[in-house]
């Protein structure tokens, strides 16, 4: 098996032949995250904090100082006020030379630049551990990891950390002194208290070769008063040792204020013991720790013995993790454990989606198709949900499930790699093997071959990952390998090829993955150069290439204020990146919980919708998830459709005037938008949610807004990475 590392810097297939990477990542088909962790390597230039390498909470690094002098910083993005940070710098991986011992300093950092917290020594030998440290500002927190004067030895290190919340605190429950009375951890913090020969027993539930590690604050009530303990990792039989932290010693037992032990590899399934052990009944003797389990936090809130991420109903017991209707919450917590569609019953009931039809205010209950009813008036999001080729339908407005099978598997013949929708045709292109690309019927749901011809499959287009429609009715779709390499390849109407729109590698172009249309441009990921390039949609001629994006693009789509979002899977810029209008980065938006990020679209309230490991998620601004949508699969798009015949963003179905953009609709307020896509119904026009806001959204829909100007643009491209 490849390592974590190694997983994630390789070269992505096309994005419906993902299923090795998902299996490398650890996730299961369905989306549903299980246990394996990611450990990533320092990138260099890193020895400030503007240049600092990524390393966000559920991740681990490794690096080396090296040369002398050399300096290392790592940054966790979307700290809150309040939180707690863990973090320990493991020397003893670096091997000793002539007898001296890798030695270590490790410094904490606000947003600001203030140091936060410092340490030398508090760790197993000579490595350094910070342990509750409290961030006083919103943002990134910066760990600066330095060599101690002395012999330069420290040729490897790894940092184990944790940012928790100080409200996930749980404690202690005795009696917990003998292996088979070990506490549950059911909050990321746990807390306790101790004495001379007191045992404290925990219980962590892993996997075979998964790797704990335990960060410990003897101090946690900054007294200068620290807990002399010693932490032990051990077997089931909470007897074995499998890891230990500092033997201490009196002469420093009011020095050392932090602990940690680790890293213990589980060689079976099942629990290991956390001890916490006493040696002083006149010290102090609180402390909390975290655990770390392949570098996530440890829990297990309903005390069931399965880890949160591994539980389909974590806040309620269930062991038997029964999910009657594959929707990945469990029977046990899910009040329409029958229905895919929802979790509560809501307005409608379990097997109804609560959905605004008409744009009244009013939840429609009853609609014989509630999603065909949304594609004609308020338009819906089309996504991959499982292996076969089913494509699911959400709400524009809210990314909420309506139809877990609007596109029936018989109708897209694989898993798509990408849709397309054509408003003319009221049909949607499906891409599937990266070779040939199917037509289905909007209004009779019927399907059959658009392009190639069954003698062309493989030599006009090969390994494509992304297609789109024109207004025109033309389809481009993406070549990155076969007889036509680094193109894009251009088709009419009806199917018949027209040639390359943008020719082979033209403006140095290689492996194009993702496709967006931005009003007389179009811009594509390059996989191989890692980067994104900009060409004139008309002439397919080379303008630019991104200065902002230095890793792989998956997916790309257009916001109502002009900026364009960026999903990226690997290094340091994994996540979602929103690049203004004249190149700057405006944010980088990366929740801990999700890895894999493959397609981005912007919600009406200006959360982001995102497929990745958790399956389609809502996250915001400040790199939080908000919302599940659906948890059953990974998709690597996400396609926006509504009828609209006029492209004024009001489906034909609710639309007085169809076929006229400029007249004014049912219910309007009076300033030119119906109440449904309008954000100030009150007659606000500069708050217009309309302006074909979801016509610009999904990666590869055609857009209606039309912008210009020198986005993303480079003098020169960027040359392919090694």
């Amino acid at each position: 098996m490849m390592s974590p590392r190694s997983c994630l810097v390789a070269r992505l297939p096309r994005a419906c032949a993902f299923m090795p990477v998902l299996v490398c990542l650890g996730l299961q088909p369905g989306g549903l995250s299980v246990a394996y962790g990611a450990e990533f390597a320092e990138a260099e230039p890193n020895n400030d904090t503007s240049r600092a390498t990524l390393l966000r909470v559920r991740e681990s690094g490794n690096g080396q100082i090296n040369p002398i002098g050399d300096g290392d910083f790592w940054r966790v993005p979307h700290a809150s006020v309040g939180d707690l940070v863990f973090a320990w710098v493991d020397t003893r991986v670096s091997p000793a030379v002539n007898g001296d011992k890798s030695d270590s300093l490790l410094t904490l950092f606000d947003n600001n630049g203030q140091v936060i917290g410092f340490d030398d020594d508090d760790g197993p030998q000579l490595s350094s551990v910070v342990a509750g440290a409290v961030v006083p500002v919103a943002g990134n927190v910066f760990y600066g990891v330095t060599e101690k004067a002395g012999p330069h030895i420290l040729n490897l290190y790894r940092l184990h950390h944790a940012i928790v919340s100080p409200a996930d605190v749980g404690s202690e429950v005795e009696p917990n002194d003998l292996p088979d009375q070990a506490n549950f951890i059911t909050s990321k913090v746990t807390t306790g208290t101790t004495g001379r020969a007191h045992f404290d027993r925990f219980r962590v539930d892993v996997r075979a070769n998964e790797r704990v590690v335990v960060i410990l604050d003897a101090d946690p009530e900054r007294n200068d008063l620290p807990a002399p303990v010693i932490v032990h990792i051990l077997a089931a039989d909470g007897t074995t040792a499998l890891a230990a932290g500092d033997a201490l010693s009196t002469s420093n037992l009011d020095s050392n204020n932090a602990h940690a032990a680790g890293e213990a590899t589980a060689t079976v399934d099942g629990p290991l013991q956390i001890l916490v052990k006493g040696i002083s009944d006149d010290r102090d003797s609180t402390y909390r720790f975290v655990v770390l389990v392949n570098g996530r936090v440890y829990r297990d809130a309903d005390a069931d013995g399965l880890e949160d991420i591994r539980d389909n109903c974590a806040l309620v017991a269930n062991p038997d993790q029964a999910d009657a209707d594959g929707d990945k919450s469990g029977d046990a917590c899910d009040a329409c454990p029958n229905s895919v569609l929802k979790t509560e019953p809501g307005t409608c009931g379990c097997d109804a989606p609560d959905v605004d039809v008409d744009g009244d205010g009013v939840v429609d209950c009853g609609v014989t198709n509630p999603a065909q009813a949304l594609l004609n008036s308020t338009g819906i999001l089309l996504v991959a949900s499982d292996l076969r080729g089913t494509v699911s339908a959400y709400d524009a407005r809210t990314g909420d499930l309506v139809d877990p099978a609007f596109i029936g598997s018989n109708l897209t013949g694989s898993t798509p790699d990408s849709i397309a929708f054509d408003p003319t045709r009221r049909r949607i292109l499906c891409l599937v093997g990266g070779n040939r690309i199917r037509q289905i019927s909007l209004d009779t749901m019927t399907a059959d071959s658009f392009a190639p011809a069954s003698d062309n499959i493989g030599l006009l287009f090969d390994d494509a990952s992304e297609l789109a429609v024109l207004p025109d009715g033309h389809v481009l779709v993406t070549s990155s390998e076969g007889a036509n390499p680094d193109a894009v390849a251009e088709f009419n109407a009806d199917g018949g090829f027209l040639g390359n729109r943008v020719a082979g590698n033209a403006g140095g172009l290689q492996n194009p993955t993702s496709l967006l249309i931005r009003g007389a441009d179009l811009f594509l990921g390059d996989r191989a150069a890692s980067t994104i390039r900009r060409f004139d949609l008309t002439s397919g001629a080379a303008i630019g290439a991104s200065n902002i994006i230095s890793e792989q693009p998956t997916g790309l789509a257009n916001t109502a204020s002009g900026n364009m979002l960026i999903a990226c899977t690997t290094g340091d810029q994994r996540g979602v990146l929103e690049v203004a209008f004249d190149g700057d980065l405006i944010g980088h938006y990366t929740p801990s919980d999700l890895s894999f990020f493959r397609a981005v679209f912007e919600l009406p309230n200006g959360n982001i919708l995102v497929t990745a490991n958790r399956g389609l998620s809502e996250i915001d601004r400040n790199g939080r998830i908000v919302d599940d949508k659906d948890r059953r699969f990974l998709s690597p798009f996400i396609e926006f459709a509504l009828l609209d015949r006029d492209g004024d963003g009001a489906g034909d179905a609710i639309d007085g005037a169809p076929d006229d953009p400029a007249s004014v609709k049912p219910a309007d307020p009076g300033n030119g938008a119906a109440n449904m896509i309008d954000a100030a119904p009150t007659g606000d026009a500069d708050a217009l949610l309309g302006q074909n806001l979801c016509g610009t959204c999904g990666s590869g829909s055609p857009t209606l807004l039309t912008v210009a100007g020198p986005l993303l643009l480079a003098t020169k491209a960027r040359r392919r990475k090694s």
